[in-house]
């Protein structure tokens, strides 16, 4: 039990220390629904889950990008099909 809970530990701390300091938003929509090109700075990655409804998943979505219904479907559709797509 007591690795199990450093190994955790280990990996938090190794997360926290890793990521960024600050967190910018992309400089234009568009630039967020380029899937094979790379945004310098940060990146959203979606992964299928039980816990989430679609419906769900598409409202924070919106919310955090400020894109259409239409184009929050599309990426949570394509996550549920590739589980972990980076967008």
């Amino acid at each position: 039990m007591s690795r199990t809970i450093a190994a955790a530990l280990d990996y938090t701390l190794d997360t926290l220390d890793s990521s960024p300091e600050e967190m910018t938003l992309p400089a234009t929509l568009e630039s967020l629904f380029r899937p094979n090109e790379p945004v310098e700075g940060w990146a959203i990655a979606l992964w299928g889950d039980e816990k989430h409804s679609y419906d769900e998943a598409i409202a924070h979505l919106k919310d955090m990008t400020g894109c259409t219904h239409r184009q929050a479907s599309a990426v949570v559709f394509r996550a549920d099909e590739e589980v972990r797509p980076l967008v």
